[in-house]
């Protein structure tokens, strides 16, 4: 059984630690090459990195990006909250047909995006759709291991970041994710 915290790793060290597990298990001795890097040298990295000119601008535009009073979002709902959350969720689970996903990943390949990118624009098309927000944040997670030489490293790299659209008033989405029946 293997156990780990959230705050110290992230689905891309599982995945490590899974294989390099097995690599020493079929082969009873370990034959993994000493780390080039450690997790101490990413973070010296990221603070060098936002004390250069590079981190100036990304600081800046992330100052811009986010400017002004942020919107919240007014999705409808069926029923109040209740005064004392429950904590009692629910999921709807679902599958996408395989002409559907055919369909998308040609979509992908015509745009020049990545799937992620254009089941996003439409989540976010979705929002503006039943909200009438013109301004829509999205957090999503991203990945911090962006330095191959940090590939192999323990530790949380995962950076969560603010996805922001914005919509032009009376702008023609909706057609485009119209069903067909």
């Amino acid at each position: 059984m293997l156990s780990c915290h959230h705050l110290v790793c992230d689905t891309w060290l599982i995945w490590l630690l899974v294989d390099e597990f097995r690599q020493n298990y079929v082969n009873q001795k370990s034959l993994l090459p000493p780390l080039k890097k450690t997790y101490a040298e990413y973070v010296q990295w990221q603070t060098q990195l936002l004390a250069s000119p590079q981190g100036e601008q990304l600081w800046a535009y992330w100052q811009q990006h986010l400017a002004g009073d942020l919107p919240v979002l007014n999705l409808p709902t069926d029923h109040p909250y209740p005064p004392l959350p429950n904590y009692q969720g629910k999921t709807y689970a679902f599958s996408l047909s395989p002409e559907l996903t055919q369909g998308l990943n040609a979509l992908t390949k015509a745009e020049g995006v990545t799937l992620y990118s254009l089941l996003l624009a439409a989540f976010q098309v979705l929002l503006h759709r039943y909200t009438g927000q013109n301004d829509i944040l999205v957090g999503s997670p991203t990945t911090g291991r962006s330095q191959t030489y940090f590939a192999n490293i323990v530790g949380y790299f995962v950076n969560q970041i603010v996805l922001r659209a914005r919509f032009e008033k009376n702008a023609q989405l909706y057609p485009l994710f119209k069903s067909s029946a």
